[in-house]
């Protein structure tokens, strides 16, 4: 966007401003002649600059400022723009001086609360899925990449809006996302599959299984390697493309979720909200571990200033960090959660997600005004290509998008120099500029001092003017001779940018650097225990060559020898950082002070006993045994005793892993060692170790049974810890899962199975029973309904009742039903010869030898008697039909006698027919006499 500025002149000759080191405050204003003053104004109201005419480079630029038209007095500087100072190595480091503080502790920082204006602008939301989490920008074309929770999907926007849509699996919900400029892909963590999808352009190409829970991922892109926070493993993932290249633990509780990659020093940063630290890990190790209070969870590298922010989830703040310490403290809004880097200004971004805003830093402090976003902001991202911060609000299946565009008009730097064209090593010098700012608000400057460590500058200094015109000062001690720059940034309150440098020659002279320290048992960094000797050595140099007199500074709480000689002994009666530095005077009475070395004094040692991952074990199981040392300088080694009847790994360290090959007591204690050497030993353990469990062989009740009858089978242990639990091998289907010494099962399939048992204790230790049982189930036993010879059959022949049952374990017992009389038996055949008539439904019901039964059909058997015996039977009944045929006749002469009147032809008498008992069907059809009247009518006189 078009910039506007004030119009500038320039004075007549180069003016630099050299103050006396003991003038160098507002005071001492350095006001032009009045006559330049006017036609300064007068050139201002008529000139006007585009913006490419004065928007110089950004500190680290290999150009120099384009079209720059300075303000300043004299030839414009021109040339390139110093790159930032050099990252610092690991270990302490002080207080920023470039933030800005507020009251209190010098770890808190305030928040200037007075107006400032506009650093970004929400321009609206793009709607995208349920709970979108994480945000990736692929710097090659500017989409955002927008992991889903709630939706199991992927987004991709432009600056436009949304253009695609990846799913990632119906069990998936997305949270963190990184681009990868080495590989062109998008890495995606699925906190609910414990995955990571890979992504390359609108494509899911591949997945790769990560530990539990995977939330935060950031990508070194020298090398492609993408670091994964696995929150439900305590480790960290390291992928390769889409390869798992290592798992990296962070502790055995941690919960790690933030990543940030810091390419100065090739560290990857890993928050632990759980256990509040932050993991440091190079390559594939951990390096380091340093602690941030209230719930660390977002965490960003910042380019610009080499430093990293963490946000304090629970506090509404963020940590400042250098290297591993942390030097401010910030009050944010509420939440803090995500932070995102616009490198081209060093301007971070800071979700809010208790408050729904983004909180601004500019390097130096929080401003004053928050941005507005959608509910529950959680994570966002910078988009270099379109200028733009995506914000995901997760509330509100949203993403808010900020303009990083500031206001226009750039400060001028019009004068800047030093007290002194030139300055020995060790005398103080000023360096001091005039800014002249735009608009009414004033304007914020800082100046920054070039990759020169022996300059001894402050690394930068900011300040606000009280006018848009001012004085700005910064103090240096040069320690080594050279030539040394110093580069002047300022920016005004519409945070435009303006820049100069200038050159300081710093001449040999009198030096002490900082004096070594000759620890007892000296490592990597200078410290000692309590009463343990340190030696302390100044090695002072230039000057007239010759030392008379060495003052010690710093030195507190101890016993020394020698403070008056360049190599004093001292022992520390208490712990704490000491900052050593000495006085050193040579003969021509030139005084110097070296710089401080810090000297960490540490509590001696100490160490508890021993810990286990259990309470007890059995012969040969793993068990692993813990020391927690205190006090000391950390990097402990130790000495473990008490494992004599043990086979163990990891002896050196403080968690060894050992298999105990002998049951009984172990007292385990360890002897801690410290980096310098101190000792401290613990008590012991007193270890319970028992014997391997045994199990004897499984038995039944039964060696064989039919389909649906019960069996039990029995099994004891004995040894080990005790509280057994049971594995069965082979069980039936119903009872598979049976956890008891004597499961009790009914089988529902025939065939054969082979039983085994396996033992757990208490102690996870298991015995397998050495034979296996096999047993027999037979299908039930069937029988159909029984043969007969002949289903119909007379009275006394000859009769075979044959029963024919198959399945079930044999040695069948049959009991019949239903036989007629004359059979009977109890095997499966009969022979008989019946003896009574009727219709017998015969039965028989079979019992195999596992004492299942089953009972036939019937068979429908019919005996009737045979012609002697009907007969017989007949006898009787021929008897009584004589006795009627008599009475019939006799009456049939009575009605003759007495019948006046002779009978028609036509009526006869009716046939009389008797059957036998049981019907024709039981005895035939007999012949029966029948008894006609006359043909004609007797004589009428006969009686």
């Amino acid at each position: 966007m078009p910039q506007c500025f004030r119009p500038s002149s320039r004075w007549s000759s180069p003016r630099w401003s050299i103050l006396p080191a003991d003038s160098r405050r507002l005071g001492a204003t350095l006001a032009p002649p009045s006559a330049l003053v006017v036609l300064l104004a007068a050139i201002m109201t008529v000139s006007t600059f585009s913006s490419a005419a004065m928007v110089g480079p950004r500190p680290g630029d290999s150009a120099g400022p384009v079209g720059t038209a300075s303000l300043a007095p004299g030839p414009a500087t021109t040339g390139s723009a110093p790159s930032p100072p050099a990252p610092a190595s690991r270990g302490a480091a002080p207080a920023d001086p470039s933030i800005e503080r507020g009251p209190g502790p010098a770890a808190t920082i305030g928040t200037n609360s007075s107006p400032v204006a506009e650093f970004g602008t929400a321009l609206g939301t793009v709607t995208v899925g349920d709970d979108p989490r994480g945000v990736a920008v692929n710097g090659s074309n500017g989409w955002a990449y927008v992991a889903e929770f709630g939706s199991g999907a992927v987004t991709i926007i432009n600056d436009t809006g949304p253009i695609a849509s990846v799913p990632l699996g119906s069990t998936s919900s997305p949270f963190g996302a990184a681009w990868d400029p080495l590989n062109g892909l998008v890495y995606v963590s699925d906190w609910g599959s414990n995955e990571v999808s890979v992504i390359r352009g609108e494509k899911l190409i591949d997945t790769i299984t990560v530990g539990l829970g995977p939330e935060g991922i950031a990508v070194d892109p020298g090398t492609g390697y993408a670091y994964v926070a696995d929150s439900g493993s305590a480790l960290v993932t390291v992928l390769n493309g889409t390869s798992l290249l290592a798992s990296v633990p962070v502790g055995a509780s941690s919960g790690p979720s933030g990543v940030a990659y810091d390419s100065a020093n090739g560290d990857v940063y890993v928050t632990d909200n759980g256990n509040d630290n932050v993991t440091v890990i190079n390559d594939t190790s951990e390096v380091d571990v340093f602690s941030v209070p209230n719930a660390p969870s977002g965490i960003a590298y910042d380019p610009v200033a080499d430093r990293i922010l963490v946000s304090e989830s629970t506090a509404a703040s963020i940590d400042v960090v250098d290297n591993t310490t942390p030097v401010a403290n910030l009050s944010v809004g509420a939440g803090p959660m995500g932070i995102a880097f616009d490198p081209a200004n060093g301007y971070a971004y800071i979700t809010n997600e208790g408050g729904n805003t983004v909180s601004v830093f500019n390097g130096t402090k929080i401003l004053g005004s928050t941005i507005g976003t959608g509910a529950a902001p959680v994570n966002a991202a910078f988009d270099p290509l379109n200028g733009l911060v995506y914000v995901s609000d997760s509330d509100q299946a949203a993403l808010t998008r900020i303009s990083t565009e500031f206001g226009e008009g750039p400060p001028t730097i019009y004068d800047h120099g030093i007290s002194t064209e030139a300055t020995d090593v060790g005398q103080m010098l000023n360096v001091t500029a005039i800014v002249w700012g735009v608009g009414s608000l004033g304007l914020q400057a800082s100046v920054h001092v070039a990759p020169a460590p022996g300059l001894g500058c402050a690394g930068s200094v900011n300040v606000t003017p009280l006018s848009d015109e001012d004085f700005l000062y910064v103090d240096c001690a040069p320690i080594a001779e050279g030539t040394y720059t110093i580069w002047l940034n300022t920016t005004d309150n519409d945070h435009a940018k303006q820049w100069g440098e200038v050159s300081i020659p710093v001449d040999p002279a009198l030096v002490v650097p900082p004096p070594t320290i000759d620890a007892r048992y000296y490592q990597s960094t200078a410290s000692a225990d309590v009463n343990q000797t340190v030696r302390f050595v100044a090695n002072a140099s230039g000057g007239s060559g010759v030392y008379d007199g060495y003052v010690w500074m710093g030195i507190v709480e101890a016993n020394c020898t020698g403070l008056e000689t360049m190599d004093p002994s001292c022992a520390f009666r208490q712990p704490g950082t000491y900052e050593i530095h000495v006085e050193v005077n040579d003969t021509n009475s030139a005084t110097t002070y070296s710089l401080p070395t810090p000297l960490d004094i540490f509590p001696r040692p100490s160490v508890g006993p021993p810990t286990a991952n259990r309470s007890s074990a059995d012969v040969d199981e793993p068990v692993k045994f813990v020391a927690s040392p205190s006090g000391g300088p950390g990097a402990f080694t130790f000495a473990w005793s008490g494992l004599e009847n043990a086979t163990c790994t990891g002896t050196t360290g403080a968690t060894p892993e050992c298999n105990f090959t002998k049951a009984g007591f172990a007292n385990v204690s360890v002897t801690a060692i410290d980096a310098v050497g101190g000792m401290a030993m613990s008590s012991a353990l007193r270890f319970h170790v028992y014997p391997q469990p045994i199990i004897a062989d499984p038995t039944a009740d039964h060696s064989q049974v039919d389909v649906g009858q019960p069996i039990s089978f029995f099994t004891n242990a004995s040894g080990g810890f005790g509280n057994y639990s049971y594995e069965w091998q082979g069980l039936p289907t119903p009872c598979e899962e049976a956890n008891t010494s004597h499961p009790s099962c009914t089988p529902d399939a025939a065939g054969t199975i082979v039983i085994g048992a396996v033992v757990l204790d208490g102690n996870g230790g298991s015995a397998t029973a050495a034979t296996s049982l096999t047993v027999s189930v037979n299908p039930d036993p069937t029988v159909s309904a029984p043969a007969l010879s002949n289903d119909d059959v007379t009275s006394g022949s000859a009769l075979t009742i044959t029963a024919s049952p198959s399945d079930g374990s044999g040695g069948y017992a049959f009991v019949w039903s239903g036989l007629p009389p004359g059979c009977a038996g109890t095997t499966a055949v009969i022979h008989c010869a019946p003896t009574g008539r009727g219709s017998y439904p015969i039965r028989v019901s079979v019992r195999d030898s596992d004492n299942y039964s089953v009972t036939s059909p019937a068979a429908n058997l019919t005996v009737t008697l045979s012609s002697s015996s009907a007969l017989a039977a007949s006898l009787p009944i021929y008897a009584g039909i004589a006795v009627v045929a008599v009475l019939a006749v006799v009456g049939g002469i009575l009605l003759v006698r007495r019948r006046r009147r002779p009978t028609p032809a036509t009526n006869e008498a009716p046939a009389v027919v008797v059957e036998p008992p049981g019907g024709p069907d039981e005895l035939g059809a007999p012949e029966v006499p029948t008894i006609e009247d006359a043909s004609s009518e007797p004589p009428a006189d006969e009686t």
